[in-house]
């Protein structure tokens, strides 16, 4: 079924750098994307976790290949593609490989944490499916719903004793003194947390619209005029600096509105500028 998201915060639009009319400010995102919806706009040369993704674009688990990955992409580039190359996807298919499977760590997260990951997408996929969460409500209710849906599916992997003695006992212990990892949390979310929840935007950015750069498979059940913006901490700063931001914290009220600002000029697509904001602030051509 097809969504709309309708957003909560009015804002107006206003540019705080006056050098920029509307038109203008419309003619520089226009161009910028463009200038980099094209197939090579993703390569070696100029890498992007989208990479890794298209690998894997026709598999039968892409959705679950596609938000691990999405989950995984804080830090740097390169060291993020380095540490998917080393997971093996095939693996999803079966509970018994995930849990006897040696996991790599990575930054934040123990091979603990990426096991405990793994084990609840595979219990997910087959208690219904992250399509039966993400295509019945709104895009920013569904993100919530899949938090929930993670932390109360990793609990129940951690509480059952025979899938608990995969995990190392220093693990478990913390987990029962204190709860889930840090790293856990920070991996899949915090559910009290007012984070900009920029991996998951960026998952369903990849999964929802259709160009050289994102998939669209799921273009027909959700609408491309739902979605929020993958707000990080540089287009926060340029979102600012055009006037598409007034709100000073980093948080998801911040993307609400700079999302809401986007759909002023691209109704239908606004999170098509994604690209392009990144790409303004990366150029460092505003001080």
């Amino acid at each position: 079924m097809k969504q709309h998201y309708r957003f909560p915060i009015n804002t107006t639009y206003t540019l705080k750098n006056t050098k920029f009319s509307k038109a203008k400010l419309q003619a520089l995102l226009d161009e910028h994307y463009y200038t980099y919806n094209h197939p090579n706009a993703i390569s070696m040369q100029n890498p992007d976790p989208l990479l890794k993704v298209y690998e894997y674009k026709t598999h039968q688990n892409f959705a679950y290949i596609a938000l691990i990955c999405a989950l995984f992409s804080y830090g740097n580039v390169r060291a993020i593609l380095g540490f998917l190359a080393q997971l093996d996807f095939g693996i999803l298919d079966s509970k018994e490989a995930i849990l006897g499977y040696d996991f790599p760590y990575y930054r934040f997260q123990s091979s603990d944490d990426v096991k405990l990951l793994f084990a609840s997408l595979y219990k997910l996929r087959k208690n219904g499916g992250i399509e039966d969460i993400m295509f019945k409500q709104q895009p920013l209710d569904s993100i919530y719903t899949m938090i929930n849906t993670l932390h109360h599916t990793a609990t129940q992997i951690l509480s059952d004793k025979q899938q608990a003695r995969h995990f190392s006992p220093l693990y478990l212990a913390k987990y029962k003194q204190n709860g889930f990892s840090q790293g856990f949390l920070f991996l899949v979310g915090n559910k009290i947390s007012t984070s900009p929840l920029k991996r998951w935007n960026m998952f369903l950015r990849w999964m929802v619209r259709k160009d050289n750069i994102d998939l669209g498979i799921w273009n027909e059940n959700i609408k491309s005029s739902s979605l929020l913006l993958p707000l990080d901490t540089h287009t926060f700063r340029i979102s600012h600096i055009l006037g598409l931001l007034q709100r000073k914290s980093y948080d998801i009220k911040a993307v609400l509105e700079v999302s809401a600002s986007l759909a002023k000029f691209c109704r239908q697509d606004p999170i098509r500028y994604d690209f392009a904001l990144y790409r303004i602030g990366q150029s460092r051509a505003f001080p």
